[in-house]
């Protein structure tokens, strides 16, 4: 009798248990949702560039955050609205087209994010307006910041 009441007590719970460490597993990002992620928190104010870092790669990290405090007013998105659409994947690439809206009652701007696997997850790596690609991970935009530093010193 009792072992008849344990196997019933342990067919029980052994899928609940089973179910509920499935649904504790995190599930990888897409790189919709990194960019989404990205978008908004380069949107914020103050502590924005420290939450806006955690969606790139390690090295577009560090050229994304250069930028922001070199002039963070010209570069800080100002979109009325953001629409998300088409996301490609080719193995460890990957990219994310948005439309967006610059000012009220303004044009729609296409604008494709470019992202990398890194360690397992998707990071940003730039972004790309018609021709125009800049990768935050680029050696000219570090010699650029450096030339932009180096010139506020000199006035």
């Amino acid at each position: 009798m009792r072992k008849q009441t344990f196997f019933w007590l342990y067919s029980l719970l052994f899928p609940l248990l089973v179910l509920a460490a499935c649904r504790s597993t995190p599930k990888p990002e897409n790189p919709t949702k990194r960019v989404r992620g990205f978008m908004e928190a380069s949107r914020k104010e103050g502590r924005g560039i420290d939450e806006a870092v955690t969606y790139c790669t390690k090295k577009s990290a560090l050229g994304w955050r250069a930028m922001m405090e070199m002039d963070p007013e010209r570069i800080k998105p100002t979109f009325t609205w953001i629409e998300y659409g088409k996301e490609t994947i080719e193995e460890k690439k990957a990219t994310v087209s948005i439309r967006v809206q610059v000012e009220e009652g303004g044009g729609v701007d296409t604008i494709i994010f470019h992202l990398e696997k890194e360690e397992g997850k998707w990071g940003v790596v730039g972004f790309q307006e018609g021709t125009d690609l800049v990768r935050f991970d680029d050696q000219k935009i570090f010699d650029r910041i450096e030339y932009l530093k180096r010139a506020k010193k000199e006035k």
